[in-house]
């Protein structure tokens, strides 16, 4: 059975610039949420995003009044894209991957295959 992927739920991974880029559609899709944690399942290849609130460990705040501007939110961070490099041997470093996921309610996440990655055209990113 084919898994339920949601065309609105996406992430960008750049390990050019060691960010993720999460889409506003993403986040419209969780409820738009004030708080998100950003887990990974080493064992089972999956990327996750979770709702939070603020007092949580790791806890990201949605800055939404910047966001009704711009198209995304943009994490940078080097251990988290060191981390999901290690995961994928046919990942590159300097390359550019999309994932679209799978929204789950009941845990208040979304969650990407990392398997289900798509390399991106560098040229349209940073032409």
């Amino acid at each position: 059975m084919k898994k339920a992927i949601s065309e609105k739920a996406a992430v960008c991974i750049d390990f050019k610039k060691n960010r993720i880029r999460i889409f506003k559609d993403t986040l419209h899709v969780m409820e738009d949420p004030a708080f998100i944690q950003l887990l990974i399942n080493p064992r089972k290849g999956i990327f996750c995003i979770r709702r939070s609130i603020s007092d949580e460990e790791f806890s990201q705040r949605i800055k939404w009044e910047k966001l009704s501007k711009a198209d995304c939110i943009e994490i940078y961070s080097r251990s988290l894209m060191n981390e999901l490099l290690t995961l994928k041997e046919t990942w590159r470093e300097n390359r550019s991957y999309r994932i679209f996921g799978t929204f789950n309610p009941r845990e208040e996440l979304v969650w990407f295959d990392l398997d289900d990655a798509v390399l991106i055209d560098e040229d349209k990113i940073y032409g």
